[in-house]
């Protein structure tokens, strides 16, 4: 009897069409438009200077020159597509040579690790040869509000010494938001901090762009970014179709059990 009963609970036309308008309701919501927002997918693999030996898929990294001279001998950016804290990437920017961060893996127990959102993640000193990050986001609805959510944090290069702190700033469709500072002890590092912002295209595409700061610039700060996904904040409506939906469910659970 059970499974009859199951039968024609599922056959219901109207809780279809609810459990539909709910299932549609949770997607909208969920919807991202950001590519490789984990920075899994890369040119030519991780633990390597960006601009130079490797890029992140989607994304195009370009130096902020400090000089003329960094631009014209094409060194590009300090920046790094990392494969986990204790990777060693190969450094050109002033000279050949390696770059790592301090960590537990060179005998500091500062609490480095890769981001919640796992895999590789997106590095550039904050204070000196930054790279600035950018995607140009489509599919867009004009004038709705989207959350932009991910995931920083702050560290400093091995060999260095000294507090640092670093931010992110953020331009989405000409609109810049920053972060708080993050404060690190010499040798340290923040922990991973999620961050969240909010944005209101005016057109269908806007250009996404992440540019770090921090300072002292020679010692050197910095910036770790990774997650990068936007979502559209849900009409009222939204919300009362989804809460009634699920309301919905419940009201008939409860009857079958019951019976």
């Amino acid at each position: 009897m059970a499974a009859v009963g199951s039968q024609r609970h599922f056959a219901n036309p109207a809780r279809r069409r609810t459990v539909a308008a709910t299932t549609a309701v949770v997607l909208s919501v969920r919807a991202q438009s950001i590519l490789n927002g984990g920075f899994e997918l890369s040119t030519n693999g991780a633990n390597k200077q960006a601009d130079r030996d490797t890029q992140a898929q989607g994304w195009t990294s370009t130096l902020v020159p400090e000089s003329p001279y960094w631009a014209g001998v094409g060194m590009g950016s300090y920046s790094f597509l990392m494969g986990s804290p204790s990777g060693i990437s190969p450094s050109y920017t002033d000279s050949p040579g390696t770059m790592t961060l301090w960590g537990p893996h060179n005998g500091v127990q500062n609490g480095l690790t890769r981001s919640p959102d796992g895999g590789n993640f997106w590095m550039t000193d904050a204070g000196w040869n930054t790279g600035k990050l950018e995607q140009t986001v489509s599919g867009l609805t004009p004038n709705v509000t989207y959350t932009l959510t991910f995931w920083s944090a702050g560290a400093q290069q091995q060999g260095f010494f000294g507090d640092t702190s670093t931010r992110w700033s953020v331009t989405f469709d000409g609109v810049t938001q920053s972060t708080s500072y993050l404060n690190i002890t010499s040798q340290g590092f923040s922990g991973w901090q999620h961050q969240s912002m909010q944005f209101t295209p005016t057109g269908t595409s806007a250009l996404l762009t992440f540019l770090a700061d921090g300072n002292p610039g020679g010692l050197p700060p910095m910036a770790l970014l990774d997650g990068v996904s936007l979502a559209p904040v849900p009409e009222p409506s939204s919300y009362a179709a989804c809460v009634g939906g699920l309301l919905a469910i419940a009201a008939v659970a409860r009857r079958r059990a019951s019976r």
